[in-house]
């Protein structure tokens, strides 16, 4: 990963190089050529070459800035979708962590298991969801991406202790004597509620 993000940066490198030797050798030349020249026809070449200097120093900073902007813009994205789609699977997540996580032998929770099951619900809910780009802002964000999830599937099995029972049947339905509730998203029914 590190040698392809190194890589990425080959052209910038080379182009930045390429505009210091490119100016070094040309204001070698520059300085032969204007001892010929009058001094007032001088300083204004000198101002002339100064400026587009700075304009050329500008430039390359602002398309670093750009790229430095879109990146932070793509991983926000891929964060939000991340929330997204943990906010859909709270309730599953809740119990799969209650199923997964044992406490070793000084009563610290283990939780080698449970990470991997961050991993793979990473995998198969939230990365087919991105664009390339969202999913490589991603990969390099992974674990801050895993302390989100385990961070609200912990806040939310805090808060609702009837998440913290678990079995291996489907969640039982609502009993006849209970109200049922649905509500309407867009055109869909959603619930039981």
């Amino acid at each position: 990963m590190l040698r392809k993000r190194a890589l990425g940066r080959i052209p910038l490198l080379a182009l930045l190089s390429m505009l210091t030797v490119g100016a070094l050798a040309g204001f070698t030349k520059l300085a032969d050529f204007l001892s010929v020249i009058p001094a007032d026809f001088r300083t204004t070449i000198s101002g002339v070459l100064v400026s587009s200097l700075g304009i050329i120093v500008t430039g390359v900073y602002t398309i670093i800035e750009v790229e430095r902007l879109r990146r932070e813009r793509t991983r926000e994205v891929a964060t939000r979708k991340a929330r997204v789609a943990t906010e859909e699977h709270l309730a599953s997540l809740v119990r799969k962590r209650e199923q997964l996580v044992k406490n070793d032998a000084d009563g610290r929770p283990f939780l080698d298991e449970w990470t991997a099951e961050i991993a793979r619900f990473i995998a198969h809910y939230i990365k087919p969801t991105l664009t390339r780009r969202e999913t490589s802002e991603l990969d390099k964000a992974q674990g801050d991406i895993v302390a989100m999830i385990d961070i609200r599937v912990q806040v939310e099995r805090d808060e609702n202790a009837e998440l913290k029972t678990f079995s291996d049947e489907s969640p039982a339905t609502a009993s006849p004597t209970e109200e049922v509730w649905y509500y309407a998203d867009a055109e869909d029914q959603v619930g039981a509620v």
